[in-house]
């Protein structure tokens, strides 16, 4: 997980900081607003949500922690975006991915010996 944040730290450096998630953007500015583009965005994040949990169910994470570390995961991303934008800088960004992946990392069964 963490080198996915190290490659988008990358990409955001390159671009500018350029806005790296519209949907995120538009949740923001419009989920209280315009009701047809609050339930596009909230089916683009449920979607991201049901993938993401699918993934860490598939690894051997128990359902309860991987319904919380997927909308941790989300969250994380979406939040870890605005920082680095506002801030045109990647150090929270960053340590947002590490510590998301330590999370994810005790989540994960032990397979001793496999």
């Amino acid at each position: 997980m963490s080198d996915a944040f190290d490659g988008a730290a990358e990409l955001l450096e390159l671009s500018g900081f350029i806005d790296p998630c519209p949907i995120g953007t538009i949740a923001r500015e419009v989920a209280s607003t315009h009701e047809p583009l609050r339930q596009v965005a909230a089916a683009v994040m449920n979607g991201w949500f049901d993938t993401i949990l699918a993934i860490f169910l598939e690894a051997g994470i128990s359902e309860s922690a991987a319904r919380s570390l997927a909308s941790v995961s989300i969250a994380s991303i979406e939040g870890g975006f605005i920082l680095a934008r506002t801030s045109g800088d990647t150090l929270a960004w960053l340590s947002i991915g590490h510590f998301l992946s330590e999370a994810i990392r005790r989540e994960l069964p032990d397979l001793g010996d496999v």
